[in-house]
């Protein structure tokens, strides 16, 4: 069959056919939509042109996808404020035959649509491939975003927006992926385009080739080691692509499930992407699988649904999990709660971010403990937690201490104020007094040294004690010690040269044990001990 067009709606330039249906786009912008599945064509619907009701042209057309009956057609476009100009749309767009209205959809700041995908068979499912360019920020992509009353934004001002910008915002625009992308929507009549995920392109991915549930299809290379591909190279010659199937993320460790199962896993991600809990869970009460509920449970943890994430818990029969998230929610954030959710699954990363989107670096802390990550936990607690950064030395201590690597917890005892304690029961413990006698030595604090000279002279070193009380400072020692081995002009000389309180005290009981009550009133005053004179 020839399809006829009119001189008004101009020649063909774009042609997508998915099944029994056919699109097509034409040089002057319009839109049709037919129904090739009989003998004899049929339009759906009217012929429309890419333009707002107002009449207002929304871009020029560059590439269409048609869904998989028919009623829904995307559309990637340029923007084009000047005829010998072309610039990327940041949004794509959605026709709906049944409305016969245009729906849009920004794209991730920095992110611009290069391709788009529906799936097969799940009329709802749009993958749409992106690519990050620089600098692109939120400027928008239309007339009215890229042009004023008095025509293009001068550079200037650009400048000073970002000149503005906060350091937050500034690491964040830093930390952005920018490789290739893909976001999943699900559009639909009722609730518009509703954004499900992203999935960033991993080394080896391309392009993307096409979507099926429950996989995304990619041209690209197999990734291998660099001697293998050295080796290899020569025999393969430049072209060595492949086509990779990788599942959705919804669909981990469920490749294999039957249909009826896909579809429930599909509303239930459908009707949580919308918001409808009822509908979503109506979706799956009937699925027994351990799995299933696993995945369900880790898509509530991506769209921060703490109700249905307990119950996906409690029907993997998973305890641990449930408790710890009933106990979650004494926290005041909600992405604390749902972070906890996702440790207990194992989503580890997940859970990092939500901490940090709630500012909870307090638990973020403690989760790199828990990993294992001391490094990242000591940046942490230096960067945004201070309060607790003695805690996390403490805590990496006692980790180096429990491997064995005594000369790491020393230092780290020491970041966290508490070596006057713990280094000494720890090589106390070890029996390493050689080393404890040269730690002490090398602090050079009082308070170490006065508990040093008590382990000495508790051993019977009464000599080496008495030069650690002096350097202590603790006279009142030094004068009992000396009193002790039978010097009392040196115990007395000290505690005149000090008057000393307790010395004073020791070197009068001294005096009265030997019967010189004189001496002995006269040091009992020094002491300011009267009742005892």
């Amino acid at each position: 069959h020839v399809i006829q067009l009119t001189e008004t709606e101009g020649e063909v330039t774009n042609i997508d056919v998915r099944g029994r249906y056919m699109s097509v786009v034409t040089s002057k912008n319009m839109i049709k939509i037919f129904d090739i599945s009989r003998r004899q064509y049929k339009q759906l619907g009217v012929t429309r042109k890419f333009e707002k009701k107002a009449g207002v042209s929304l871009g020029e057309i560059k590439d269409i996808c048609l869904n998989a009956d028919g009623k829904k057609l995307c559309i990637l476009a340029d923007q084009q404020p000047f005829p010998s100009i072309r610039i990327p749309d940041t949004k794509f767009y959605v026709y709906d035959v049944d409305m016969d209205t245009f729906l849009e959809f920004q794209c991730s700041i920095n992110r611009v649509p290069i391709e788009a995908f529906w799936d097969q068979t799940d009329k709802r499912l749009l993958a749409v491939e992106t690519e990050f360019v620089k600098d692109l920020g939120n400027k928008g992509s239309t007339l009215n975003q890229t042009m004023t009353e008095s025509g293009i934004k001068p550079g200037l001002e650009n400048i000073k927006l970002e000149e503005i910008d906060n350091d937050f915002k500034n690491k964040k625009q830093e930390d952005d992926f920018q490789g290739k992308a893909i976001d999943t929507y699900f559009v639909t009549s009722d609730f518009k385009v509703k954004k499900q995920s992203t999935i960033n392109f991993e080394e080896g991915d391309e392009t993307m080739l096409g979507v099926q549930v429950p996989f995304f299809y990619f041209m690209g290379r197999k990734v291998e080691d660099e001697e293998e591909e050295e080796e290899e190279t020569e025999e393969k010659g430049p072209s060595n692509m492949i086509i990779l199937r990788k599942p959705m993320k919804d669909f981990v460790g469920l490749e294999t499930v039957g249909d009826d199962i896909k579809t429930a896993i599909m509303n239930f991600s459908f009707f949580l992407t919308v918001g409808n809990m009822d509908e979503a869970y109506n979706s799956v009460r009937n699925i027994k699988n351990n799995t299933v509920w696993q995945n369900m449970a880790q898509m509530c943890v991506k769209t921060k649904r703490l109700d249905v994430a307990q119950v996906c818990l409690g029907n993997m029969r998973f305890v641990r999990g449930a408790k710890a998230a009933r106990e979650a929610e004494k926290e005041k954030e909600p992405e604390a709660r749902i972070a906890m959710v996702a440790i207990q699954l194992n989503m580890i990363d997940d859970a990092k971010e939500l901490y940090r989107q709630c500012g909870r670096y307090d638990l973020l802390c403690k989760l790199h403990q828990a990993c294992g990550e001391w490094d990242e936990a000591i940046e942490v607690a230096q960067k945004y937690n201070r309060i607790n950064l003695k805690n996390t030395h403490y805590q990496l201590a006692k980790h180096f201490e429990s491997i064995g690597e005594i000369d790491n917890a020393i230092r780290h005892f020491v970041e966290s104020d508490t070596h006057r304690v713990e280094v000494p029961r720890m090589l106390c413990d070890l029996r390493d007094f050689d080393r404890l006698q040269n730690f002490v030595q090398g602090q050079r604090e009082p308070q170490l040294f006065r508990w040093w000279a008590q382990y000495l002279e508790a051993q019977g070193m009464l000599q080496e004690s008495l030069g650690f009380y002096r350097e202590s400072h603790d006279y009142g020692s030094v004068v009992r010690l000396l009193c002790m081995i039978g010097d009392v002009q040196n115990a007395m000389k000290i505690a005149l040269e000090t008057n000393d309180p307790q010395g004073c005290f020791h070197l009068a009981r001294h005096y009265e044990q030997n019967q010189n009550i004189r001496e002995a009133i006269v040091y009992y005053s020094k002491s300011q001990r009267l009742h005892h004179a």
